[in-house]
């Protein structure tokens, strides 16, 4: 490798005169009181791995989780008494603490400024219980409701983004057999679904801004080739156009240069033999688009797949990780312009397997773009650290059920953190919650009860945490692990 290339490296208040009111209720009390109706109409905390749904029509809902949910340690944990505090009193643990001033003093755990329950930050100055559906999540909270949506058609791929502005992402479903694809809104009650009709089977589509005016656009791929269908910011779409021909294998979006634009990449296959195209299609307003072979050959004689693009060396252009044409590592080639790459990766990383699915994933909280990458065979997911521009440390595995088909990523509990999604062979989504760097927990998990068709992590309902879509590739349904917390 030349010189320069990337390597692989191992206030207290005065008492009121006034009679003092008659004895408050305990928190724990006033609690018991309000949660048990909700307890017995959702069975939200109690249900034993409710994640499996035998029916129900259009955003059927089942409440649930793995594991107990909303669970946290109660106060006798701590050797603690709940119990309400009076308005700017002394909590009574600690010297001159006062609850409510906004400080957070000896003896208190939390003080948010105000003696309000039920906020996060309780009057007596402790977290409010952790209770799915209370609106305030606790790391390691795990809160689900499983939506399950009828599709016309078996799916095939996923995108999702927020095609109107309204803070939610809408989910995109390929249903190829019907010429369509499907769009679900899923923070809408009920759940609705919008057909968008393309034409020509779509196997592969994205939600993304590519026609550069701010509006997003939905890109499909299919057996006839590349397509974009412009957005008007309502949901609703212009005829789609066709962008090249060839069976589209592969489709995402990525800004291939610094212009912040975000371009298309697409793997195709034509003729016999069969030859593969890894293509940018780099946006240049409108529905003008130049399509740029990734590499200076023409097209590749094996399938280069999986395939990602990222932002590896930190230059603000987007480069090429595939699997490697010479063996059965993982090469990545680094952009020396937009979508301009060698003939031959710059670094090849030998996992022992050959890759079947990658995805950029912050495993260390830096922001530097590390990878996640799923092996053949393997019942688990490797983790690389990047460790400086096209640099990466040493494997991390982290042991999964079952071998990999596909990865997602976003932050599932609201910790601030990226999270990673594993869809399984046999039909389970496995969700990964990260606890350190280069450190994950199992979560929660969704089984599709079949083979699997794709994953995807947005958030599909406006709170802020990512939910979870998922799909078999011979059902009519997609499912939804809705946040709850």
């Amino acid at each position: 490798m030349s010189a320069g290339r990337p390597t692989f490296e191992g206030e207290q208040t005065p008492m009121s005169q006034a009679p003092s009111p008659p004895p408050r209720p305990s928190v724990a009390f006033r609690r018991l009181v309000w949660a048990c109706p909700l307890i017995v109409a959702l069975g939200a905390c109690l249900v034993e791995n409710p994640n499996r749904v035998d029916g129900g029509g259009a955003g059927s809902e089942t409440t649930g989780g793995a594991g107990s949910m909303g669970e946290a340690p109660t106060d006798s944990d701590s050797g603690s008494t709940r119990g309400g505090s009076t308005a700017g009193s002394e909590t009574g643990e600690g010297d001159g603490a006062t609850c409510g001033n906004g400080v957070v003093e000896p003896g208190e755990t939390c003080d948010d400024g105000n003696l309000d329950d039920a906020d996060g930050c309780d009057s007596d100055c402790r977290p409010t219980p952790a209770a799915c559906g209370d609106g305030f999540p606790v790391p390691g909270e795990r809160c689900h409701v499983l939506v399950e949506v009828p599709l016309p058609g078996p799916p095939t791929g996923f995108g999702a983004g927020d095609l109107d502005g309204d803070g939610d992402a809408t989910l995109a479903v390929a249903t190829p057999t019907l010429d369509r694809v499907v769009l679900v809104e899923i923070a809408e009650d009920p759940v609705t679904t919008q057909e968008v009709l393309l034409g020509t089977p779509a196997t592969a589509v994205a939600i993304a801004d590519v026609t550069v005016d701010g509006i997003p656009d939905l890109v499909a791929g299919g057996a006839a080739g590349v397509f974009v269908a412009p957005g008007d910011g309502q949901g609703i779409f212009d005829a789609p156009a066709m962008l090249d021909d060839g069976e589209v294998l592969h489709l995402v979006t990525a800004d291939a240069s610094p212009d912040g634009r975000r371009d298309i990449l697409a793997v195709r296959s034509k003729g016999q033999p069969v030859e593969y195209f890894v293509t940018f299609y780099l946006a240049e307003g409108g529905m003008s688009f130049q399509p740029v072979n990734a590499f200076f050959q023409a097209s590749l004689d094996a399938d280069p797949r999986p395939v990602a693009a990222l932002d590896a060396t930190g230059d603000g252009l987007a480069d090429l990780l595939a699997a490697d044409p010479n063996g059965g590592g993982l090469g990545l080639w680094v952009a020396a312009g937009p979508a301009q790459f060698g003939a031959s990766p710059d670094l090849v990383l030998d996992l022992g397997a050959a890759p079947v699915a990658i995805t950029a994933h912050d495993a260390d909280g830096d922001g530097a773009p590390d990878l996640a990458v799923g092996l053949a065979g393997a019942s688990s997911v490797t983790v690389l650290r990047a460790t400086g521009p096209g640099t990466f440390g040493l494997p991390v595995t982290v042991p999964l059920d079952a071998p990999v088909r596909a990865l997602a990523t976003g932050d599932l509990d609201g910790d601030g953190v990226e999270d990673l999604v594993a869809a399984l062979e046999g039909g389970i989504v496995s969700l990964l919650r990260r606890t350190g760097p280069l450190a994950y927990e199992p979560f929660d998990s969704l089984d599709v009860e079949g083979p699997m068709a794709g994953v995807v992590a947005a958030d599909l309902d406006g709170d802020g945490l990512a939910d979870v879509a998922a799909a078999r590739a011979t059902g009519q349904t997609v499912r939804v692990l809705r946040s709850n917390p």
